[in-house]
């Protein structure tokens, strides 16, 4: 049996984001939604008001024997559109911490800011170098 991890990814639309990381091996499953915000299980039409604060994400269900959580933030920067710098905020939600990218090519709002969403402490120490 594969061992498990979790890992979120936000950078734009969850659509293209999703796609990226499916294409991956050792990528198990993946998830889209909302994450990061101050409103419990938000409606879309409230993230796309920008009144929740939420960005759209991916989590992916990941064997780290087959990839590394370093593997997909090489992944996440390669693929997806970002720019130099970034700062640790803490999340509201269920994540531990947010280590964020302004992109400057987003969507129009802040529900499609860059991100990742990190889930372990070793996962934030591998982010915040990044």
């Amino acid at each position: 049996e594969a061992e498990q991890a979790i890992a979120t990814f936000a950078a734009g639309c969850f659509w293209s984001v999703e796609l990226a990381f499916q294409r991956l091996p050792g990528v198990i499953g993946t998830q889209v939604g909302y994450t990061g915000g101050s409103v419990d299980r938000p409606k879309y039409e409230d993230v796309y008001a920008g009144s929740t604060d939420h960005a759209e994400a991916v989590r992916l269900v990941y064997d780290p024997s087959v990839v590394s959580f370093g593997e997909l933030l090489d992944t996440f920067t390669s693929k997806l559109p970002t720019s130099e710098g970034h700062a640790t905020v803490g999340s509201h939600l269920t994540f531990d911490q947010l280590v964020a990218k302004h992109n400057p090519k987003d969507d129009h709002g802040a529900q499609y800011r860059s991100a990742v969403f990190t889930h372990t402490d070793a996962q934030q120490t591998e982010a915040e170098s990044w």
